[in-house]
């Protein structure tokens, strides 16, 4: 059963807010209050929220700056914003609201169909956009998984597109060393300046980590400082809210994983998502393994790689290699948002 929409109403009026949420309750919303603009900027930025209604006369910062945050946040950019305003009814403050980014504009009192059916309206945009944003970025991997790509220019890529997919603020890659028996980073997108250091070079060892991806099933956690699951070094030197750990299984084995990092947002994953990213990381896990063939290749029969290289440079399939070296991504470089 899919999840209902999640609704973020802000008013700084009680008997108002709530009978907001009442109503959108009643229709089936999953609903979420805040009183103030700060507590709406906090809330949007850590909970999963697919509409926010948004009064204009708050406490502490006005609605239309609220917004207009709101739109300059990547994480938070493509919530559609719906005004209820009791105050701000003329045409100039329904401009103004669209000047902030606002997606509509409603006036107190309000008829409860009215306002149900703006959300469901704004609710559906956002369910479109984000299929179409989901499309894009699972064609995107397709190409880079059949591409001619190297191995750590295509983990680099993909580290993009799951970024872009699921939202996560920070993706890394590692692969399995098998002399070490480790996994070892090869490459992350929109890793911050703070964390490069420890994210770029800290291997995982085999235990305690691998029972959490060895049955090749996507692992999360929304408050992975408490999981269990994720008691070890690496992700207590950089804490965080929330994670996801997509295993890449080549013949039956472990070698590697993509990490996804939400440093603030508590990010559930439903069985639908997870069984999408799954799905990625068994492909990827292909990508792995042709590297792997190729890589065999060249050792039994030297100069196969200037064969592949020629056949690459002609349409052919291209080669790739597993032996990489770390490829990272700064957030002071390039932003999932703004990537191209």
């Amino acid at each position: 059963m899919p999840r209902p929409h999640r609704v973020l109403v802000v008013d700084d009026t009680d008997d108002s807010r709530q009978l907001a949420s009442f109503v959108l309750e009643r229709a089936g919303f999953a609903v979420t209050e805040a009183a103030t603009g700060a507590e709406a900027l906090r809330l949007a930025g850590t909970a999963a929220v697919d509409v926010i209604v948004l009064d204009v006369h708050l406490p502490d910062i006005d609605g239309f700056e609220v917004c207009r945050r709101l739109k300059a946040e990547p994480a938070a950019r493509s919530i559609p914003v719906l005004f209820l305003s009791a105050t701000y009814t003329d045409l100039q403050a329904r401009a103004r609201g669209r000047e902030s980014g606002a997606e509509g504009y409603l006036t107190k009192p309000c008829d409860p169909v009215e306002l149900v059916s703006a959300v469901e309206n704004l609710a559906r945009l956002r369910d479109a956009e984000l299929a179409l944003g989901t499309r894009d970025s699972l064609l995107a991997i397709a190409r880079v998984v059949g591409g001619m790509v190297d191995v750590t220019e295509a983990l680099r890529l993909v580290c993009r597109e799951l970024a872009r997919l699921t939202g996560a603020e920070t993706v890394g890659a590692h692969l399995l060393d098998g002399e070490r028996d480790e996994l070892r980073p090869v490459a992350g997108y929109h890793i911050p300046q703070s964390a490069l250091g420890v994210l770029g070079g800290t291997p995982v060892s085999r235990q305690p980590f691998w029972p959490v991806v060895s049955a090749g099933d996507v692992v999360w956690s929304d408050d992975v400082a408490h999981d269990e699951r994720f008691e070890f070094s690496l992700f207590r030197m950089v804490p965080h809210q929330s994670g996801v750990v997509i295993p890449l299984i080549v013949e039956g084995e472990v070698a590697g994983t993509f990490y996804l990092v939400w440093w603030r947002q508590r990010r559930r994953v439903d069985p639908s998502e997870s069984a999408m990213l799954q799905t990625i990381g068994q492909q990827v896990g292909l990508l792995l393994r042709n590297a792997r063939l190729v890589e065999d290749a060249e050792i039994r029969w030297p100069g196969c790689s200037a064969i592949v290289a020629r056949r690459t440079r002609s349409g052919g399939t291209p080669g790739t290699s597993m032996r990489t070296r770390p490829s990272v991504t700064s957030s002071s470089n390039r932003s999932p948002a703004s990537a191209g």
